[in-house]
């Protein structure tokens, strides 16, 4: 009976060992007890330094009592004595500060395993799971403003030289495809990346949609714009023969085919300059 109690509760405490929150706590108190002894070992050092400088300073009365003469390359040597000694003191003193700041962290933590953001936000990326190991330099995660959104682009070296901040911006999505939004160029960097090209970035005009990180973005910088022109969408456009042609629906109800001339285009939409009316019904094929 006896036995058998014995190897439950060693099943339970194999049990509260497997539990990760249990595991990351006996890491913060190992680490708690490394920096512990790296205290005192500074503690040690700034102990040894100051005995150094006490028995420097007797010497250095001692010769005083002694000297007779050049007492100037007396005093010269017995300064640059101590000051060596004086700057390792600094030293070992910074040392033991940080190694008490260090070990004041890990015991809050190991009592308080909880962290928390010293400002407002959004979490827009999760950088740990649990049971991961932290290393110094990797944020646990990255907070953010989903009312602040910007979109990095690259831009090929042929094209940098023609856009510039305060250029208006078209930006389509994968998640709102049927929907346009709009952006303004905020910065340009003039060293390529390693594929050779050049990050823009833009800042977008939010509306009524919610905008998240990670999300596929398709943006046509404007470097050309013209007003009040008569468009088509480029879906409605079919090449032939060099010639361009549409569907029109004419007063009957027919399909009838009618040759366009477009102009500017900004590859979704083209200007039309002649072939077509506004408001006249035309026909787009899928």
């Amino acid at each position: 009976m006896l036995e058998n109690e014995n190897i439950a509760l060693h099943q339970k405490l194999d049990g509260y060992r497997a539990d990760p929150a249990i595991a990351n706590l006996e890491s913060y108190i190992a680490q708690r007890d490394t920096f512990a002894q790296q205290l005192q070992t500074a503690y040690d050092q700034l102990s040894a330094t100051l005995e150094q400088m006490d028995q420097t300073e007797a010497a250095y009365q001692q010769a005083l009592e002694n000297q007779s003469e050049d007492n100037e390359f007396s005093d010269y040597r017995t300064n640059n004595e101590v000051a060596p000694l004086n700057e390792t003191i600094s030293k070992a003193s910074r040392n033991v500060q940080l190694a008490q700041e260090k070990l004041n962290r890990l015991e809050q933590l190991a009592e308080n395993p909880v962290l928390y953001a010293l400002l407002d936000g959004v979490v827009t990326a999760l950088n740990c799971q649990v049971g991961d190991t932290i290393s110094n330099g990797k944020p646990l995660c990255i907070l953010g403003e989903l009312q602040d959104i910007t979109l990095t682009v690259p831009v090929s070296a042929a094209d940098i030289g023609s856009v510039s901040p305060g250029q208006k911006v078209d930006i389509y999505m994968d998640a709102y495809a049927e929907q346009k939004f709009t952006g303004t160029v905020t910065e340009r960097f003039l060293v390529a990346n390693d594929n050779g090209d050049y990050p823009v970035t833009i800042s977008i005009e939010l509306g009524e949609q919610m905008l998240l990180p990670g999300m596929k973005a398709y943006v046509t910088i404007i470097l050309k714009e013209k007003i009040d022109v008569l468009t088509l969408s480029n879906k409605a456009i079919t090449l032939e023969n060099g010639q361009q042609y549409v569907l029109v629906q004419d007063e009957t109800g027919e399909l009838v085919r009618k040759q366009v001339v477009t102009g500017f285009s900004d590859g979704r939409i083209s200007e039309i300059l002649d072939g077509l009316t506004e408001n006249e019904v035309v026909f787009v094929q899928e």
